[in-house]
């Protein structure tokens, strides 16, 4: 299921009617596949749509859910039920209150919006915009952009919407029109184990959860790279007595490379007997199609547009072909191959960079930007490692600023299994010692232990090997960007010509740059000894680019926010869309 909205109105002179859910629908939709048609859901004042909804799709009287829960997870959809375990994103209402639930990372965002007579949830912000019929921009969430290449721990495109955090119950009473958060946590705490038993537990963890996902071998496929949590993934579903198809995408020339993803992933499949299916993704064209489907699918909310060059069509393919679910390997904080040193170090590895923390002389102080904070709960606590610490950023911040929205643009098209999201793997992975979280040892050990000796890949193969911003047709767009009218209400011209000149042809380069070269002989841990700080890097014309998904995202939500009919109704007026104070969170 590509996802679903949510309205309950307070009175009946605000109701949404099936129609323009229908309509919404439609226009989330891909262009370039025919979607399932919508279902709609209507009880009394309250109606809820799922958009694009695969077969296998969670969609009921009182609940509707995307993603995937752990055996079917009974009573999933009763309001003040067990919290399921799995990778989802869970609504679920009565006649007293709306419960909206989030997985143990938000691996599947929720947006919200709370008015006066009307509140609505959804995994598309877009479509909050067309219910609400307006757009009140979030500077907080451009100046991200331009910072991180997504939109940072808590800023969304309207001021007006907020997310629903990781791993929470948000709580709608619909008597008395009040919303109540509630958050917790999954704590670290090492298991005291011998390493052996640690991993073994883990792999024992990860089979079961592969087994209780209960998916159908007709209609998934597992995306398996040169990598270690594919094959983690492959070895748990081998244990459990599944076996999957699977597929690798990339450059027709990787299918030929033994040490590349694909090679790798295909002498794997081989030695456990699998079918494995090599695509090949190429740039499409006209590139102006490829730049709107990304910002149209995506939301402007990442930058990663480098694995969608081929303008969808590899989901669009596998859509027409019956793939009803992607399993990713999308995974919690199994440790990182490097060591951080300060908070600091942790905030900017993980996607949480800020204006201050780029030189003064980059060109990202030059432009005029603002609203960044960096919320007190992604702060390290007194009594906080630097390891565990930098293990919840990734988790808290990372998963769901820079990894939720791309699995977003795939349920466009199909459903997303995360079985290392689970809860049960999250705090299997936290009850790892150091030694076994350092450098991700752990899998490395469930790779050798479990699986064949089939060595990882040694490099990634990109679509477009001589870097995405150097593509031509895609800097020609940019430039139109640039020169557009919502650009000129969005930057100062000073800032605009910046942002031009980064785009102007600077004749033919080196292909390598000797840094370029240093990095690919010098081991990764003994460049980050020498330098504990990671260098902010951030070239003129990236940060042209990112500028570029603003104004686009920006274009995008206007439209959107005219496109149902006008109705002489208070909650469509654009002054009267203020949501009312929400009770605090209460975080255990």
């Amino acid at each position: 299921m590509a996802g679903f909205i949510v309205c309950c109105w307070r009175h009946e002179d605000a109701s949404v009617t099936k129609a323009e859910l229908e309509a919404c629908a439609a226009r989330l939709a891909p262009d370039n596949i025919w979607p399932q048609s919508p279902r709609v859901v209507l009880r009394p004042r309250l109606a809820v749509c799922a958009t694009n909804p695969v077969p296998v799709a969670l969609l009921t009287e009182s609940g509707v859910c995307v993603g995937r829960l752990l055996d079917g997870a009974a009573r999933w959809d009763t309001c003040l039920g067990p919290t399921p375990d799995g990778s989802y994103a869970i609504a679920r209402f009565d006649e007293q209150r709306v419960e909206l639930l989030t997985d143990a990372v938000a691996s599947r965002t929720i947006w919200y919006v709370k008015t006066e007579r009307l509140f609505l949830a959804s995994t598309s912000q877009r479509a909050l915009a067309m219910l609400l019929r307006g757009f009140r921009p979030d500077p907080a969430a451009a100046t991200w952009l331009l910072t991180s290449g997504n939109l940072g721990p808590e800023a969304g495109w309207d001021l007006r919407v907020a997310r629903v955090p990781a791993n929470a119950r948000l709580l709608l009473d619909r008597a008395r029109w009040r919303v109540h958060i509630e958050a917790t946590e999954i704590g670290f705490e090492e298991s005291g184990a011998s390493s052996k038993a640690q991993v073994e537990h883990l792999f024992d963890v990860i089979t079961d959860v592969c087994r209780r996902m209960d998916l159908d071998d007709r209609t998934f496929v597992l995306p398996l790279s040169g990598g270690l949590d594919s094959r983690s993934i492959l070895l748990g579903m081998r244990a459990a007595g599944i076996r999957p198809r699977c597929l690798t995408w990339g450059p027709s020339a990787a299918a030929d490379d033994p040490k590349s993803d694909a090679g790798v992933a295909a002498r794997l499949a081989r030695a456990l007997d699998l079918e494995h299916r090599f695509y090949p993704v190429e740039p499409a064209r006209p590139f102006a199609d490829v730049l709107r489907r990304f910002v149209e699918l995506g939301e402007g909310q990442v930058e990663d547009l480098l694995g969608y060059v081929d303008g969808m069509q590899l989901f669009a393919t596998l859509f027409d072909s019956g793939v009803q679910s992607l399993v990713r390997g999308d995974e919690p904080s199994f440790g990182e191959y490097h060591v951080y040193r300060s908070e600091h170090q942790a905030r900017i590895r993980e996607n949480g960079l800020l204006v201050s923390d780029y030189p003064q002389t980059h060109p990202l102080r030059r432009l005029d930007v603002d609203g960044q904070v960096w919320p007190h709960r992604l702060r390290r606590r007194t009594d906080e490692g630097l390891e565990p610490y930098s293990a919840r950023l990734y988790e808290q911040h990372y998963v769901t600023a820079a990894l939720a929205p791309l699995n977003h643009i795939k349920c466009a098209y199909m459903e997303v299994a995360n079985p290392l999201l689970s809860r049960r793997v999250i705090a299997a992975a936290h009850g790892l010692s150091t030694s076994l979280r350092t450098g991700r040892r752990s899998l490395k050990e469930i790779a050798s232990l479990y699986g064949p000796a089939v060595p990882f890949s040694v490099r990634h193969s990109s679509p477009v090997p001589c870097g995405l911003l150097a593509l031509e047709p895609l800097v020609a767009e940019l430039r139109h960007t640039l020169a557009s009218e919502t650009a000129a209400t969005l930057f100062p011209e000073e800032t605009l010509r910046t942002l031009r000149a980064a785009l102007v042809p600077s004749g033919p380069r080196l292909k390598t740059s000797l840094k370029g070269r240093t990095k690919e002989v010098v081991p990764k841990h003994v460049i980050e000894h020498l330098h504990p700080v990671p260098e902010v890097e951030l070239s003129p014309r990236r940060l042209a680019f990112r500028a570029c998904l603003s104004i686009r995202a920006h274009e995008l939500f206007r439209e959107d926010a005219g496109f149902l009919p006008a109705r002489s109704l208070p909650y469509c007026r654009q002054d009267h869309t203020s949501p009312d104070p929400i009770e605090p969170s209460a975080v255990r």
